[in-house]
């Protein structure tokens, strides 16, 4: 069972049988996970706040798809540091 105070997971990755797969075992060790199917949904839900959490990203992504990720990424922790 997860606690609300429970460290919390961000898995991006494509493959939903992945995602489900590290689900299981981040929630077996009684971790919070939120699942995204593409970084673009990661960017939406960061865009909406951030809690403090661990990122799983698929390393296998598309260079043009890593490349804007990593802008927008940098762009969003620009953003948060600014704001504390």
């Amino acid at each position: 069972m997860v606690k609300p105070t429970s460290p919390l997971v961000f898995v991006v990755d494509d493959d939903v049988h992945m995602r489900e797969a590290l689900r299981n075992l981040f929630e077996s060790v009684g971790m919070g996970v939120e699942m995204f199917g593409s970084t673009s949904e990661l960017l939406a839900r960061l865009a909406k706040g951030t809690p403090e959490c661990c990122l799983v990203l698929d390393i296998r992504l598309p260079v043009s798809v890593a490349s804007t990720f990593r802008t927008s990424w940098r762009r969003l922790a620009t953003t948060f540091r600014s704001s504390s």
